[in-house]
């Protein structure tokens, strides 16, 4: 009780300035505190995660090789040329300006 008296005849501001220090003391306490637990739970998440067997292997996914074609000249000629005639078949246009023209 004689310390809370005494702390309490100090001038004003003395005893914000032992407020303010108890308050950043404290506060460095509870940060250090919260730091350990912090990286006490880490390493237990490390060593619970590496102690767990794997319950069933990942499957492998196996991607299919995709070749894409090449065509000669005269293969692109032939195709065109089947492409008109069934377009003339079908009664579309077989060019765009031809699409541009009937517009």
């Amino acid at each position: 009780m004689k310390f809370l008296k005494k702390l309490q005849n100090l001038p004003l501001e003395t005893r914000k300035m032992i407020l303010w220090l108890t308050t950043g003391i404290l506060g460095i306490v509870f940060l250090g505190v919260w730091i350990y637990s912090l990286q006490q739970r880490i390493e237990r998440f490390h060593q619970d995660f590496q102690n767990k067997p794997n319950i069933a292997p990942l499957p492998k996914i196996e991607i299919p090789e995709i070749k894409i074609p090449t065509f000669s000249e005269e293969e692109i000629k032939e195709m065109e040329k089947v492409f008109q005639e069934k377009a003339k078949e079908l009664e579309l246009p077989t060019s765009t300006t031809q699409t541009l023209e009937n517009q």
